[in-house]
């Protein structure tokens, strides 16, 4: 009975399985970056892309053979209250884990003298709190994956992002994604000018001295700005989506990285790596769309989205715009570094750095190369490229989200759509569809 029934779900999975092995091939790529003289310094703590999406790919295969796929027949209540124990058991954990932090700073603040039974005590609690709820996490996980999965791709086939095969119509790639802690990066910039010169992707697992050991290297050996910092969500394959108690953080990043699958197909994706422009334009379609097709996903599923607001701990009195405030960061730095005055410019970013923190914002360093990596986000206030108010026109005049990332994904290079923006507004549609 259990063989026949495995032997049932492989044939349910079978054409869908040589599509994923389609785009495993295709997506499977290694990074043949040249060495350098910091990725020489990073090499005992890069993370392998490759190992990584053997090893989930594997898994989550496996995972439908054995058990079909019943989440598009499951009612919906059941479906939302699966996802919101999930979030809820990822708050718990994050919160347990911070007190944990927090326990174990004070402790190394103390006198070894003074370290009493009740901390050790506390600690060993917490400790095994976590690992309960990590037990628990993991038991309806891929149930999660799976429900945000086929919930990603029936809103992508309303959007008409879909290739029809025989009698049926087929999102590709297909979505994957996983749950897991997301890697870090180390960006490298010149100091003189921000600018990405590398990035290399680092072990999920880096503790703070670590990280810290890495850039006394790099600066030991070149005259370089090093960011090390988390990623929000990779676009591996499946794609890495980090544990977050945010609903609309997670179904916003699922879809970002899923455009980053589909323009891999097409000339925008190809084009990723050919300049900075392409990369920005890349990042900030795949937010645009990501973002909007997050929210259809998070409605679908009973969530409401929350509307963000940039003031932190603000009060009536003494409000703290971050958004505001960053971009103005970086558009003082762009002048100073203009001028030469580079220590000046880097005295100042680390006195701003200060004062968000001050506000609540952990910013652990600000630098050259901290805006070179988040400036290729149109939307983000440490971004001065107009890339963002350019693609907002173009989906502004889309009749559909689907109609906006074909759109976008046929252009090759930066002047291919910035020849497009500039026709569409001399023709006048500028805020109307055309």
């Amino acid at each position: 009975m259990r063989i026949t029934h495995y032997m049932g779900n492989l044939r349910r999975f079978r054409k869908p399985f040589f599509i994923i092995l389609l785009t495993i091939i295709l997506l499977f790529q290694r990074d043949v970056t040249p060495y350098s003289e910091v990725r020489i310094i990073v090499t005992p703590y890069t993370f392998s892309i490759e190992s990584w999406v053997a090893k989930n790919i594997i898994s989550k295969v496996f995972y439908y053979i054995k058990n079909g796929s019943e989440q598009p027949n499951q009612e919906l209540s059941k479906k939302t209250s699966v996802i919101s124990q999930f979030f809820e058991i990822n708050r718990q954990i994050k919160n347990k884990k911070n007190e944990l932090n927090r326990l174990r700073i004070d402790v190394q603040d103390q006198p070894l003298q003074n370290h009493d039974r009740d901390s050790n005590e506390i600690e060993q609690i917490l400790s095994f709190e976590i690992t309960q709820l990590i037990r628990t996490r993991t038991a309806i996980q891929r149930q999660v994956e799976e429900i945000l999965e086929s919930s990603i791709q029936s809103v992508l086939e309303d959007q008409g992002l879909f290739w029809s095969w025989k009698s049926s119509e087929l999102v590709f790639p297909p979505v994957w994604l996983r749950f897991d802690e997301p890697p870090f990066i180390i960006i490298s910039s010149s100091r003189d000018k921000i600018v990405m010169l590398e990035s290399v992707i680092l072990r999920p697992e880096l503790c703070l001295t670590q990280i810290q050991e890495i850039e006394r290297s790099v600066l030991y050996r070149d005259d370089l700005s090093i960011w090390i910092g988390k990623i929000g969500g990779l676009a591996t394959y499946p794609a890495i989506i980090p544990y977050s108690p945010n609903p609309e953080l997670v179904f916003k990043t699922s879809a970002h990285e899923w455009f980053h699958h589909y323009w891999f197909f097409r000339p925008l994706g190809s084009g990723y790596s050919r300049s900075l422009e392409m990369t920005t334009l890349n990042e900030t379609a795949a937010d645009i769309a990501g973002n909007e097709l997050g929210v259809q996903v998070m409605e679908i599923l009973g969530f409401q989205s929350e509307i963000f607001s940039p003031i932190l701990l603000s009060t009536e009195t003494d409000p703290f715009d971050f958004h505001f405030e960053m971009h103005l960061t970086r558009l003082k730095v762009e002048a100073l570094l203009e001028e030469g005055k580079i220590l000046e410019a880097e005295s100042y970013m680390e006195e701003r750095r200060l004062v968000f923190v001050s506000k609540g914002y952990k910013i652990r360093k600000l630098n050259q190369a901290y805006f070179a990596f988040h400036g290729t986000y149109g939307e983000n206030p440490s971004s001065v490229s107009p890339i963002a108010g350019q693609l907002k026109l173009v989906r502004s005049n889309s009749s559909s989200l689907g109609s906006f990332v074909q759109l976008v994904g046929g252009f090759g290079n930066y002047q291919e759509f910035l020849e497009y923006v500039e026709e569409f507004i001399e023709s006048g549609c500028n805020g109307e569809i055309c």
